[in-house]
């Protein structure tokens, strides 16, 4: 029997007249019924719970220390995070047991709503700079975590805010986001917060100070090791890598030169040849020959999609040298995705083209080079099918981190200016 939430709450008013003391009552794991009506989000819950006794069922702490205003902000509740805090405003500062407050909660819990809504309301003012038992901040366990969006948000919600707090290893974020690298567009959104924290990466230092992100004693120590043993040198690694990057596009043009020349070539000559146009009856002198046919036309198609793949991808590339930086990088992978597609394409057209050539006088021979230039093709397409989805929504981030950078450099040169 499916009951809606207004007669629950009616029943829940009912148990609460006979016996207020349930409000407090706890089960094994500690959790009071307003905990559970936090988890659930269930705002009309809550409200009947805290109109019974909200002075002491919001400060209630479970087994592992959290209170109802932790529950809701882990489980993205922002009503019952809004609702906790007007009735009871000094749970805003309880800790759990590893003394940490709502927000480290939100921020594990990757809950962006709650984020959001706590930095703005400054009744939870002082939460950004807590430190749980390891010393970590909520943006240390943003970057901890891998979550570049959270740290995004985190930095352009309080750009005032100290931005190189040590946690007990003495690690500020900065020096958390800087060695772990995962993929290519993982360290391109690494590096755009990087530069946001006010630092530069490089091989020897890791970072200089530009707006106040810096190293914390650790990594600082590690950096004076390593100039040590290099005698002092350093030199610019970004710079290094974007001439490697702009280097290999040679290759990539001539490859995309290659398949074009191919591709013109193969729709001009066409598998079958032309109709004769010296016999005066015939009509369509010039025409392909395997016109009607399916293979054919899907030939046609495939080689036509290689020539517009590799014609943008050569195009693009002649331009590499005006790029640099993140923008080179992120141009260079959509480059060489072109060329895959262009390659796939081709490869196909090659299957096809044969097939529909040999398989009236010799169905077998046919078949086998269709299939030989399917699994030709399926190695290539089967990697760029499974980064594509990955590699465009990361592009996405990659464009929003972009643009916020890009914003604080403005807001930057108008208060210098001012």
């Amino acid at each position: 029997m499916n009951l809606s939430s207004q007669t629950i709450s009616e029943i829940a008013k009912v148990l609460l007249q006979k016996d207020p003391e349930l409000n407090r009552k706890k089960d094994a794991s500690g959790n009071t019924p307003l905990h559970y009506a936090a988890a659930y989000d269930d705002l009309e819950m809550v409200t009947c719970i805290l109109d019974k006794d909200e002075d002491v069922v919001t400060y209630k702490l479970n087994k592992d220390g959290h209170s109802p205003l932790h529950v809701a902000a882990g489980c993205g509740g922002v009503d019952i995070v809004k609702a906790l805090v007007e009735r009871c405003p000094g749970c805003v500062m309880l800790k759990d047991n590893k003394r940490r407050n709502p927000l480290h909660i939100a921020v594990e819990a990757g809950r962006r709503n709650v984020v959001e809504h706590i930095l703005k309301d400054s009744q939870f003012g002082g939460l950004m700079s807590d430190r749980d038992c390891d010393g970590n901040t909520p943006l240390h366990l943003a970057t901890i975590k891998g979550d570049h969006c959270m740290a995004l948000l985190l930095v352009s919600m309080m750009p005032n805010m100290g931005i190189n707090p040590v946690n007990n290893e003495g690690l500020t974020p900065h020096d958390i986001l800087y060695p772990k690298r995962k993929t290519r567009i993982d360290s391109l959104i690494r590096r755009i917060i990087l530069r946001c924290l006010g630092g530069e990466v490089g091989p020897i230092q890791y970072a200089f100070i530009r707006a106040g992100g810096m190293h914390g004693p650790r990594l600082c120590h590690l950096t004076n090791i390593l100039k040590r043993s290099s005698g002092g040198k350093s030199c610019d690694k970004e710079d290094g890598r974007d001439d490697r990057i702009k280097g290999s596009t040679n290759s990539l043009l001539v490859m995309a030169t290659l398949i074009i020349a191919v591709t013109f070539t193969a729709i001009i000559t066409m598998p079958g040849g032309f109709e004769s146009d010296t016999k005066p009856a015939n009509s369509y002198g010039g025409t392909a020959v395997l016109t009607k046919r399916a293979s054919f036309q899907a030939f046609v198609i495939l080689d036509t999609l290689a020539f517009i793949f590799a014609f943008i991808a050569a195009g693009r590339l002649i331009w590499t040298s005006a790029w640099k930086g993140l923008e080179l990088k992120i141009n260079m992978l959509q480059n060489v995705n072109l060329m895959h597609a262009a390659l796939m394409a081709m490869t196909l057209a090659f299957g096809t083209g044969a097939y529909s050539v040999l398989t009236r006088h010799c169905p077998w021979l046919g078949i086998v080079t269709l299939i030989g230039g399917s699994i030709i093709a399926y190695i290539p397409s089967v990697n760029l099918l499974l980064l594509m989805p990955c590699y465009y929504e990361k592009k996405k981030k990659i464009t929003r981190a972009l643009d916020w950078a890009r914003n604080q450099s403005k807001l930057k040169k108008k208060r210098v200016v001012l």
